[in-house]
């Protein structure tokens, strides 16, 4: 919730969208994404436009041309970041939906028309995410001089980097499957009360650049049920990305720094691959695993504690956990379904996704944690990682690398991959692979083995 002004809630005679736009040293951007919105079809008693000046410098010309145009203006006393600033938008906000739109999105002139219909037609709250091309000059000079593009000319390598051209319908809906990865405040609606009882942006973004919005949007998704189908993409509701000036290294260590937050509030796997990789990529990756889980989860081979006992684990728990002195960080992780069953002491830690989620069990995969370097003395994962592709193994293998001093791979043979889940079943390649470039050793104990892998020296 906004820390400095409460949410008024609209009334019957306000207008039906509120477009909520963050300003910060951009006015070159902001003026003519304004522009294109005095070319709306849209009739202009259905929206309203409020333009909130976060701390920074706005020209005094554009201030008064906000106005001119029957705009609103709020001009905030400090810099806050667009959380804080989009917040204070939404408070203001008198619309039944607020349209999230940056300062440098030259709107389209159908565009607004396309989210009043899609709202006004929806029978239940929903979200709706609009297309944004990614323009260079040549392109600029035309949007410019016609105030909009016959969007069959415009080039592959300018489609929005979310959905790259030609993307059909069906990969979309496949993709939409995790809507939050695409619902960037660029160009994007939502009934005003889901954001309120979403709980708004997170300030704790601060002044950094990324991640406020996938974050929000994520809790939206969690508001509506998790129902991927209250979200819809529409590639005509469309905006035009203007070229301006962007400070990458500040950019990305601001990006990383909001991973960082972001992957901490949130520990399950849906957010291990956030910001790793590209929002299609993360999509197939979630979808991947949860199609794994369902296929394997029910399955009583693949319980930890079966393959655990098995492998003559029970002396490996005792060495690290029962032997040691008490420490102020757990020393062992455990990955794997059913741990409960495991006779694990208090300073242990767990991965199981069939199990609720707890400050002990958190619902992840392994390739992207927050605990700090040395955190256990040894993460051993019970199976699950054989459901992971091989550039995800060497991801979780560098972080449980860096997490502990020892990562233990057991493979427990009668916990056999589904013939529709991939992963791996040919052992001694992997152990082959990995001693290329790791300390490898494998044990094997009848038809199961356990790998052990520590850092080269």
């Amino acid at each position: 919730m906004p820390s400095s002004q409460e949410v008024d809630e609209p009334t019957s005679d306000c207008p039906f969208l509120s477009v909520v736009i963050p300003t910060f040293h951009d006015s070159q951007c902001l003026a003519l994404t304004l522009d294109s919105l005095t070319r709306q079809r849209l009739d202009a008693g259905l929206f309203e436009v409020i333009v909130v000046g976060d701390g920074g410098a706005v020209d005094d010309q554009v201030v008064k041309a906000i106005a001119a145009r029957g705009f609103r203006y709020l001009g905030l006393p400090e810099h806050v970041g667009r959380a804080a600033a989009r917040n204070q938008g939404v408070a203001a906000a008198h619309g039944r939906v607020v349209v999230f739109l940056d300062s440098d999105s030259f709107a389209d002139p159908d565009l607004l028309a396309r989210h009043y219909e899609f709202h006004r037609t929806a029978e239940t709250p929903q979200v709706l995410i609009g297309k944004r091309w990614e323009i260079d000059w040549p392109v600029l000079d035309r949007i410019l001089r016609a105030g909009a593009m016959d969007l069959a000319t415009l080039p592959a390598e300018s489609a929005d980097m979310r959905f790259p051209e030609p993307t059909p319908p069906e990969r979309i809906a496949e993709l939409m499957q995790t809507p939050w990865l695409f619902a960037y405040t660029n160009n994007v609606s939502v009934p005003r009360d889901v954001v309120v009882s979403a709980g708004m942006f997170d300030e704790a973004f601060g002044t950094r650049w990324g991640f406020e919005d996938l974050e929000l949007f994520y809790r939206v998704y969690l508001e509506l049920g998790r129902r991927s189908a209250a979200f819809r993409y529409d590639d005509l509701a469309t905006c035009y990305h203007l070229p301006h000036y962007r400070p990458n290294i500040g950019m990305f260590q601001d990006y990383y720094a909001n991973m960082a937050v972001a992957k901490q509030k949130y520990p399950c796997y849906e957010w291990e691959f956030t910001g790793l990789v590209q929002p299609a990529q993360a999509a197939d990756r979630i979808r991947r695993y949860r199609a794994s889980f369902a296929a394997t989860g029910r399955d009583p081979a693949w319980r930890a504690a079966r393959a655990w006992r098995r492998s003559g684990l029970d002396d490996l728990a005792a060495d690290i956990d029962r032997s040691a002195p008490p420490h102020p960080s757990p020393r062992i992780l455990v990955i794997g379904l059913g741990t409960e069953e495991l006779d694990l002491s208090d300073h242990a830690e767990t991965f199981d996704l069939g199990r609720p989620g707890s400050p002990t069990n958190s619902h992840l995969l392994g390739f992207a944690t927050s605990y700090p370097d040395r955190a256990f003395d040894t993460v051993v994962n019970v199976n699950l990682w054989r459901w992971l592709g091989v550039h995800d193994l060497s991801r979780y293998l560098g972080e449980s690398l860096r997490i502990a001093g020892t990562s233990v791979l057991v493979h427990s043979s009668d916990a056999r991959l589904p013939a529709d889940v991939p992963g791996v079943d040919d052992v001694e390649y992997v152990v082959r692979m990995l001693s290329q470039h790791l300390d490898t050793s494998v044990e094997y104990r009848g038809l199961d083995c356990v790998i052990t892998v520590r850092a080269a020296a």
